[in-house]
């Protein structure tokens, strides 16, 4: 770090533009990877295994950019924001790492599971709670996965540079993310009670077959649909508004590419998605 820079921590501005920043470098970077799978596997193989491909761009773009050259990330030395000097490399590391791979499970939970959608409720309080304390400046860390590492962000201005204000808009911002936390406590509960109730079910039924009336079902006889993009199971489902159900993945790639129905041609929009829980 050059002599007569100002060191002080980071606004919450500041956070959100570099976290901003580097969201759009990591898209292209997995667009450019999803890209070159599906020209050497396909469209099925690279739908497959989209997720893992995205955990991969994240991590290649951590690694690449801040954790081997020990230095900011893309979005960091844009919006002259830093890692705390102080701040062990492993903890810098593992803050990095960790993110990806929570957004992916965020994504990708399966529909159905009431396991994995509690967990991925609790990782959408835990980051709506986090939002709440960014844009009330009681935090200066990028994501709820860095305050509980404690990896603090500075911000790096030269001599003669106004500070960052505070922004009105970011109290507004931090009552809709407030708002958004209690929208998704119904919903937390609905899971948890959910799966103490399966709980409860698995303890009281009968030890020995011959205690049952009928035999169960195999799991194997209850198949998902097929979706007519990928021609497999659907996973995940997901519809848009003219009434047809897709693979999310599938659904989200396909209006991506081409913003319209793949089955009816009707005009949709990746923000016209709608999930559907509890559907195979």
């Amino acid at each position: 770090m050059s002599e007569g820079v100002r060191v002080s921590r980071a606004g919450a501005l500041d956070v959100l533009r570099a976290q901003r920043k580097d969201d759009l470098h990591v898209q292209r970077l997995r667009e450019a990877l999803f890209d070159a799978v599906r020209a050497v596997f396909g469209s099925r193989t690279a739908l497959r295994i989209q997720s893992l491909t995205d955990s991969c761009a994240s991590v290649a773009y951590a690694l690449l950019s801040a954790i081997i050259p020990r230095s900011q990330t893309l979005g960091e030395e844009y919006c002259a924001v830093a890692p705390a000097p102080t701040v062990p490399l492993w903890r810098r590391a593992a803050s990095l790492l960790a993110q990806p791979l929570i957004q992916t499970h965020q994504v990708a939970s399966t529909s159905g599971a009431v396991s994995l959608d509690l967990v991925s409720r609790l990782l959408e309080v835990a980051a709506g709670i986090h939002a709440v304390l960014l844009y009330l400046g009681k935090t200066h860390s990028p994501s709820f996965v860095h305050a509980i590492l404690r990896v603090d962000t500075v911000s790096i201005k030269a001599p003669g540079s106004a500070p960052a204000g505070k922004d009105r808009t970011l109290a507004i911002l931090a009552g809709f993310a407030a708002v958004r936390v209690v929208a998704l406590l119904p919903g937390l509960l609905r899971d948890l009670r959910s799966l103490l109730g399966r709980k409860t079910e698995e303890k009281a039924a009968p030890s020995s077959p011959s205690e049952t009336s009928e035999p169960a079902a195999p799991a194997s006889s209850i198949q998902a649909p097929i979706c007519t993009l990928c021609l497999e199971p659907r996973k995940n489902a997901a519809a848009v508004p003219c009434g047809h159900v897709f693979c999310w993945d599938c659904l989200v790639h396909a209006l991506t590419e081409k913003p319209e129905c793949p089955l009816c041609r009707a005009p949709q929009s990746p923000e016209s998605i709608i999930r559907i829980h509890n559907q195979l």
